[in-house]
């Protein structure tokens, strides 16, 4: 749900500065999300499942849409399922959550500084 949130308030918040959505769009934002306009770098699972909300067959076209729209937007997949950054999860992955939050703390680091 956090992705989703992300994803939401890049759109309608101009004071947000950058975001970092982890597995997570609501099928129905599609078309809003192109008019992101901060900067926003995206985590996804390659063999996540939760078709309608962050599958392959979601984060694809998003990222297809967002590109063609010339969105701020850098889109990362992992090896893994559904919330693999939560260490409470059946397919949590410390190699994918190393590498991603690097990722995102460098983001950060840019976007922010």
């Amino acid at each position: 749900m956090g992705g989703a949130l992300s994803f939401k308030a890049a759109v309608y918040c101009p004071e947000i500065s950058a975001a970092v959505p982890f597995y997570g769009i609501h099928k129905h934002d599609s078309d809003e999300l192109v008019r992101i306009r901060a900067p926003v770098q995206a985590h996804f699972g390659e063999k996540d499942d939760v078709v309608g909300f962050s599958s392959p067959a979601d984060y694809g076209p998003l990222a297809q849409k967002l590109i063609a729209a010339k969105a701020p937007f850098e889109l990362f997949t992992y090896p893994a399922g559904h919330a693999f950054t939560n260490p409470n999860n059946p397919n949590y992955s410390p190699e994918c959550t190393t590498l991603a939050f690097k990722r995102l703390y460098d983001f950060m680091k840019k976007h922010l500084a």
